[in-house]
């Protein structure tokens, strides 16, 4: 899992290539000195598997955010703690998301057993699910998370202020994002 899988992969760039100012290597040194700090707390809220890069690209976004807004963080003790809350918080509001999203299983199961054709559509729907995630997982890293809030159904304005952009910088990343996966998904 480490942050080579992360947003803050290698030498920090934007989307076009150029380089990122020396905020954002700041906040990439943080990350990896505190790496330790992040996976111990994932591994303690026990974030399965499938979604532990997942939640740390949440933390390293978030941590990257801050550092944009407010600058550096100083004292080690202090950037110890503030690592460790901002991971307490991500891996909690993962769980929050999940347990709304989650539907009984046996509920689940008694729909899809009425007939053996819903249960082939719902496969395939699983799949292109999947695939579309998969997808999402391998746009540069603000469209990502851009488009991981669309796809939660959030609307430009509230990614906006959740991500700290502009109304209009959300639209072109939406915009080139789903360009990209259009090509990527209809290989």
């Amino acid at each position: 899992m480490g942050s080579r899988n992360t947003l803050l992969r290698g030498a920090p760039t934007d989307e076009v290539g150029r380089s990122c100012p020396l905020v954002d290597q700041q906040a990439m040194a943080f990350v990896e000195r505190y790496h330790g700090t992040i996976r111990w707390c994932i591994n303690a809220y026990t974030i399965p598997h499938h979604d532990r890069s997942e939640v740390y690209q949440r933390i390293c976004i978030r941590v990257l955010l801050r550092f944009r807004r407010l600058g550096a963080v100083s004292a080690d003790a202090v950037s110890w703690r503030y690592m460790l809350s901002i991971a307490r918080s991500c891996c909690l509001k993962y769980l929050a998301e999940q347990r709304r999203t989650a539907s009984p299983q046996s509920d689940v199961m008694e729909r899809l057993a009425s007939s053996v054709e819903s249960v082939q559509e719902w496969l395939e729907r699983r799949e292109a699910n999947d695939r579309l995630h998969i997808a999402v997982a391998m746009l540069p890293p603000m469209s990502s998370a851009v488009m991981n809030e669309v796809l939660r159904g959030l609307t430009n304005m509230e990614i906006a202020i959740l991500l700290d952009l502009s109304p209009d910088e959300v639209k072109t990343i939406t915009h080139r994002a789903r360009t990209q996966l259009r090509k990527h998904l209809t290989r």
